[in-house]
C-alpha cells in the first residue's frame, strides 16, 4: 500500500488498478478497495471508468450498497460527500 500511495503523492486525483486492489485519489482524499471478480470485468469493459477516479468511486459506491451499475455518467460532485 504505502508503494501505491507513493505512486499518487503529488496526484490530485488518480486511479490506480493492481489486480484486485483498486486505489482512488479524488481531490487529495485516498480511498483503497478491493474489487469483486464482476467489478473488475465491468471496469475492463469499461476502461473509461479507469481514466475518471470520480467516476470509478461512484461505480463502486453504487455497487457496494446494492443499486448496481445504472449509470456511468459523471456523478454529482455533492453525491460523493453524502
Amino acid at each position: 500500500m504505502a508503494a501505491l500511495l507513493t505512486v499518487v503523492k503529488e496526484q490530485t486525483n488518480a486511479v490506480v488498478r493492481l489486480g484486485s486492489i483498486i486505489l482512488i485519489k479524488t481531490e487529495g482524499d485516498v480511498v483503497i478497495w478491493t474489487i469483486s471478480e464482476m467489478e473488475a470485468a465491468v471496469m475492463e469493459r469499461n476502461s473509461h471508468i479507469l481514466r475518471a477516479p470520480v467516476t470509478a468511486l461512484k461505480f463502486l459506491r453504487d455497487d457496494s450498497q446494492g443499486h448496481g451499475q445504472t449509470s456511468l455518467d459523471h456523478p454529482d460532485r455533492d453525491a460523493l460527500h453524502e
